[in-house]
Protein backbone atom coordinates (compact mmCIF):
# COMPACT_ATOMS: atom_id res chain seq x y z
CA UNK A 1 0.00 0.00 0.00
CA UNK A 2 1.35 3.43 -1.35
CA UNK A 3 1.70 5.70 2.19
CA UNK A 4 1.43 9.55 1.53
CA UNK A 5 1.82 12.76 3.66
CA UNK A 6 -1.07 14.20 5.27
CA UNK A 7 -2.34 17.62 4.01
CA UNK A 8 -0.95 20.56 6.33
CA UNK A 9 -3.75 22.93 7.90
CA UNK A 10 -3.01 26.59 9.60
CA UNK A 11 -4.51 28.44 11.86
CA UNK A 12 -7.55 30.32 9.21
CA UNK A 13 -8.01 26.81 7.94
CA UNK A 14 -8.56 24.22 10.55
CA UNK A 15 -12.10 24.01 10.89
CA UNK A 16 -11.23 22.20 7.66
CA UNK A 17 -10.49 19.33 9.69
CA UNK A 18 -13.72 18.88 11.99
CA UNK A 19 -12.25 18.70 15.14
CA UNK A 20 -13.70 20.20 18.74
CA UNK A 21 -12.64 23.77 19.29
CA UNK A 22 -10.82 22.68 22.89
CA UNK A 23 -8.30 20.45 20.53
CA UNK A 24 -7.96 22.73 18.10
CA UNK A 25 -7.03 25.71 20.62
CA UNK A 26 -4.63 23.02 22.32
CA UNK A 27 -2.61 21.85 18.95
CA UNK A 28 -2.26 25.45 18.24
CA UNK A 29 -1.14 26.65 22.14
CA UNK A 30 2.29 28.07 21.87
CA UNK A 31 3.73 25.54 24.88
CA UNK A 32 6.16 23.20 24.87
CA UNK A 33 4.35 19.52 25.49
CA UNK A 34 7.62 18.44 28.05
CA UNK A 35 6.24 21.22 30.61
CA UNK A 36 2.59 20.38 29.44
CA UNK A 37 3.29 16.48 30.49
CA UNK A 38 5.61 16.71 33.78
CA UNK A 39 2.60 19.49 35.23
CA UNK A 40 0.13 16.40 34.27
CA UNK A 41 2.48 13.28 35.45
CA UNK A 42 3.77 14.63 38.50
CA UNK A 43 7.01 15.38 36.82
CA UNK A 44 6.91 11.28 36.02
CA UNK A 45 8.09 12.11 32.16
CA UNK A 46 10.61 10.77 29.91
CA UNK A 47 11.96 10.62 26.52
CA UNK A 48 13.04 7.42 24.31
CA UNK A 49 15.17 7.64 21.29
CA UNK A 50 13.53 5.23 18.57
CA UNK A 51 15.88 5.97 15.94
CA UNK A 52 18.31 9.45 15.04
CA UNK A 53 20.10 9.30 11.67
CA UNK A 54 21.18 11.39 8.78
CA UNK A 55 17.66 10.76 6.32
CA UNK A 56 16.03 12.03 3.62
CA UNK A 57 13.14 14.85 4.72
CA UNK A 58 9.75 14.17 3.54
CA UNK A 59 8.84 16.45 0.67
CA UNK A 60 6.28 18.48 2.58
CA UNK A 61 9.15 18.95 5.09
CA UNK A 62 11.78 19.92 2.68
CA UNK A 63 9.41 22.96 1.06
CA UNK A 64 8.16 23.90 4.54
CA UNK A 65 12.16 24.45 5.32
CA UNK A 66 13.07 26.11 2.22
CA UNK A 67 15.71 23.42 0.93
CA UNK A 68 16.09 21.28 -2.16
CA UNK A 69 13.42 18.26 -2.32
CA UNK A 70 14.36 15.52 0.32
CA UNK A 71 17.43 17.32 1.30
CA UNK A 72 19.23 15.28 3.53
CA UNK A 73 18.44 15.60 7.44
CA UNK A 74 19.58 15.03 10.66
CA UNK A 75 16.00 12.97 11.93
CA UNK A 76 15.33 12.18 15.74
CA UNK A 77 12.40 10.22 16.35
CA UNK A 78 11.01 9.68 19.90
CA UNK A 79 8.58 8.72 22.14
CA UNK A 80 7.76 11.42 25.06
CA UNK A 81 6.26 9.24 27.87
CA UNK A 82 3.66 10.27 30.66
CA UNK A 83 5.07 7.97 33.35
CA UNK A 84 5.37 4.70 31.35
CA UNK A 85 2.76 5.14 28.80
CA UNK A 86 3.42 6.65 25.65
CA UNK A 87 2.03 9.76 25.00
CA UNK A 88 3.47 11.55 21.77
CA UNK A 89 5.69 10.71 18.94
CA UNK A 90 7.80 13.38 18.51
CA UNK A 91 10.34 13.78 14.84
CA UNK A 92 12.83 15.98 14.63
CA UNK A 93 14.07 17.08 10.64
CA UNK A 94 17.24 19.44 11.01
CA UNK A 95 18.54 19.75 7.48
CA UNK A 96 22.77 18.78 7.12
CA UNK A 97 23.10 23.03 6.19
CA UNK A 98 21.98 24.17 8.96
CA UNK A 99 24.13 21.79 11.57
CA UNK A 100 26.53 24.41 12.36
CA UNK A 101 27.29 26.74 15.28
CA UNK A 102 24.32 26.93 17.29
CA UNK A 103 22.32 24.34 16.17
CA UNK A 104 24.79 21.63 16.18
CA UNK A 105 24.07 21.04 19.78
CA UNK A 106 20.33 19.91 19.03
CA UNK A 107 21.44 17.02 17.08
CA UNK A 108 23.19 15.83 20.16
CA UNK A 109 20.60 15.67 22.99
CA UNK A 110 20.39 11.95 23.96
CA UNK A 111 17.18 11.05 25.93
CA UNK A 112 16.92 14.81 26.58
CA UNK A 113 13.47 16.47 25.60
CA UNK A 114 13.84 18.87 22.50
CA UNK A 115 11.16 21.25 23.64
CA UNK A 116 12.70 21.84 27.10
CA UNK A 117 15.02 23.49 25.05
CA UNK A 118 13.57 25.23 21.67
CA UNK A 119 11.65 26.98 24.26
CA UNK A 120 13.34 27.92 26.85
CA UNK A 121 16.25 29.71 24.30
CA UNK A 122 15.26 33.81 23.81
CA UNK A 123 16.99 33.66 20.54
CA UNK A 124 15.10 30.89 18.88
CA UNK A 125 11.83 31.88 17.44
CA UNK A 126 8.70 29.90 16.49
CA UNK A 127 6.62 29.76 13.12
CA UNK A 128 3.35 29.34 13.70
CA UNK A 129 2.24 25.86 14.33
CA UNK A 130 0.11 23.81 11.28
CA UNK A 131 -1.93 20.37 12.11
CA UNK A 132 -2.80 17.25 10.25
CA UNK A 133 -5.10 14.41 10.79
CA UNK A 134 -2.94 11.03 10.29
CA UNK A 135 -4.10 7.67 9.32
CA UNK A 136 -3.45 4.67 8.18
CA UNK A 137 -2.61 6.03 4.48
CA UNK A 138 0.53 8.41 5.98
CA UNK A 139 4.22 7.84 6.35
CA UNK A 140 3.81 8.77 10.38
CA UNK A 141 1.14 6.66 11.24
CA UNK A 142 3.23 3.72 9.77
CA UNK A 143 6.00 4.49 11.23
CA UNK A 144 4.66 4.41 14.76
CA UNK A 145 3.06 1.35 14.66
CA UNK A 146 6.22 -0.49 12.79
CA UNK A 147 8.72 1.04 14.76
CA UNK A 148 7.38 2.14 18.13
CA UNK A 149 5.43 -1.12 18.56
CA UNK A 150 2.18 0.51 19.26
CA UNK A 151 -0.97 -0.16 17.48
CA UNK A 152 -3.04 2.49 16.56
CA UNK A 153 -6.80 1.96 16.25
CA UNK A 154 -8.27 5.11 15.31
CA UNK A 155 -6.55 8.49 12.92
CA UNK A 156 -4.37 10.90 15.44
CA UNK A 157 -3.32 14.39 15.13
CA UNK A 158 -0.17 16.52 15.55
CA UNK A 159 0.96 19.67 14.29
CA UNK A 160 4.24 20.81 13.33
CA UNK A 161 6.34 23.92 13.93
CA UNK A 162 9.52 26.17 12.29
CA UNK A 163 12.17 26.69 14.68
CA UNK A 164 14.40 29.28 13.78
CA UNK A 165 17.64 31.04 14.87
CA UNK A 166 18.72 33.27 12.35
CA UNK A 167 18.94 31.55 9.00
CA UNK A 168 18.85 28.01 10.17
CA UNK A 169 15.66 26.05 11.18
CA UNK A 170 14.54 22.77 12.09
CA UNK A 171 11.03 21.24 11.82
CA UNK A 172 9.40 19.52 14.73
CA UNK A 173 6.49 16.99 14.43
CA UNK A 174 4.63 16.36 17.49
CA UNK A 175 2.05 13.39 17.10
CA UNK A 176 -0.73 13.16 19.46
CA UNK A 177 -1.12 9.58 20.53
CA UNK A 178 -4.53 8.91 21.98
CA UNK A 179 -3.48 8.01 25.34
CA UNK A 180 -1.98 11.74 25.34
CA UNK A 181 -6.17 12.83 25.78
CA UNK A 182 -6.59 10.62 28.82
CA UNK A 183 -3.67 10.64 30.71
CA UNK A 184 -2.44 14.82 29.82
CA UNK A 185 -5.63 16.38 28.59
CA UNK A 186 -8.67 14.80 30.22
CA UNK A 187 -10.47 17.61 29.48
CA UNK A 188 -10.30 17.18 25.65
CA UNK A 189 -12.36 14.95 23.95
CA UNK A 190 -11.20 11.43 22.94
CA UNK A 191 -9.02 10.47 20.07
CA UNK A 192 -11.49 8.47 18.56
CA UNK A 193 -14.07 11.27 18.07
CA UNK A 194 -11.78 12.85 15.50
CA UNK A 195 -12.29 12.47 11.65
CA UNK A 196 -10.64 13.48 8.36
CA UNK A 197 -12.58 15.87 5.80
CA UNK A 198 -13.26 13.49 2.44
CA UNK A 199 -11.30 15.09 -0.27
CA UNK A 200 -12.50 16.39 -3.27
Amino acid sequence: MNKYEPVWHTYSRARLLNLPEIVVKGLFANNSLTDTIMRACDREFSVAVIEQKTDRAFLSESTKLNTCSFAKANVRSVILRCKTTPVIFARTVLPLQYMKRSLLRLAMLGNRSLGSVLYSERTISKQQAEIAIFNRKHFLFDYIESHCAIALQQDVVGRRSIFELGKQKLLLNEIYLPAYWEEVQSTAPPAPSLSAPRRR
